[in-house]
């Protein structure tokens, strides 16, 4: 035990590899222990350093246990090895301002809070920085909390990064699982390799491995499969299932889905049904009924006057390109159909 009396005392324990003890103006009542230094130093924040100015310093038990406690503040216990105690106004910490932290128990724990309180923080490596919010229990390993004004009520699992601003994330479990949510709400994300980025918008539900959604002003109700990317804009998606599934819409809506390497890009035009193996669509002002087959391209472009309609379209490799006229059934291998200005 070291105790430093006097408002302009100041001592420095540190553990060296010789036997030295060196005291300037400070006074040492005791120094116990094998290649012990004493030096006098300011108030300043050291690694493996223990400062007192006015402060007492009660309990420092175990190997490499830093205690830096300026001002007029006392650090009660600190037990556990290569631990860090920075003592201004709080209690524990690297770099701690005005909060508390109650109980921070394990090995090479990394504490950083500001206005906020932590309850409970267990795990190795383990990492909080709250700002204005609270933080009620994190559990696991590797776990990086970062929230500011909003709330998260349970965190559990490796690898779990959450960044809230102004939404709440009522339940977060998974392996590697990241949510950041600006003033919408996500409800559930369960998965492994989970990204949910929402904006103005509400995700229901999202289930799956490698599922990504980026809402702006849109839904997406269910989202349910492998390698599934929604990218929408004002528009809805409601049902999206399938393996390597890209849907992008702007201001069209997008009913159903489904199959394997599907691209849908469509901007003011409609797209019913799109079922098939590498099918893609794109569309400008006209409607597309139904496209079935494997490898089907349709390229409809702004027809000056009327509407292009394309019924029905099967086959494999089939090429399709109208600009003002009708095509009604096109069926075939290696169908090539080019109709510019008039039918």
């Amino acid at each position: 035990m070291i105790e430093a009396e006097g408002a302009e005392l100041a001592v420095v324990v540190v553990l060296v590899p010789d036997c030295v003890v060196d005291a300037m103006p400070p006074e040492v009542d005791v120094v116990v222990g094998d290649c012990m230094l004493v030096i006098d130093t300011g108030p300043p924040e050291v690694v493996a350093v223990m400062v007192a100015m006015p402060a007492e310093v009660k309990v420092v038990v175990e190997d490499w246990v830093v205690v830096v406690a300026a001002e007029p503040l006392e650090v009660v216990v600190v037990v556990e090895d290569w631990a860090v105690v920075v003592a201004n106004p709080p209690r524990v910490v690297v770099d701690a301002e005005p909060p508390e932290v109650v109980v921070i128990v394990g090995d090479w724990v990394v504490v950083d809070t500001m206005p906020a309180e932590v309850v409970v923080v267990v795990g190795d490596w383990v990492v909080l920085d709250t700002m204005p919010a609270e933080v009620v229990v994190v559990e696991g390993d590797w776990v990086v909390v970062d929230t500011m004004p909003a709330e998260v009520v349970v965190v559990v699992g490796d690898w779990v990064v959450v960044d809230t601003m102004p939404a709440e994330v009522v339940v977060v479990v998974g392996d590697w699982v990241v949510v950041d949510t600006m003033p919408a709400e996500v409800v559930v994300v369960v998965g492994d390799w989970v990204v949910v980025d929402t904006m103005p918008v509400e995700v229901v539900v999202v289930v799956g491995d490698w599922v990504v959604v980026d809402t702006m002003p849109a839904e997406v109700v269910v989202v349910v499969g492998d390698w599934v990317v929604v990218d929408t804009m004002p528009a809805e998606v409601v049902v999206v299932v399938g393996d390597w599934v890209v849907v992008d819409t702007m201001p069209a809506e997008v009913v159903v889905v489904v199959g394997d390497w599907v691209v849908v890009d469509t901007m003011p035009a409609e797209v019913v049904m799109v079922v098939g193996d590498w099918v893609v669509v794109d569309t400008m002002l006209p409607e597309v009924g139904v496209i079935v087959g494997d490898w089907v391209m349709v390229v409809v472009a702004m027809p000056p006057e009327g509407i292009a309609v394309v019924a029905v379209i099967v086959g494999d490799w089939v090429v399709v390109v109208a600009v003002p006229p009708e095509v009604l059934v096109v069926v075939g291998d290696w169908v090539v159909v080019v109709d510019t200005e008039l039918p």
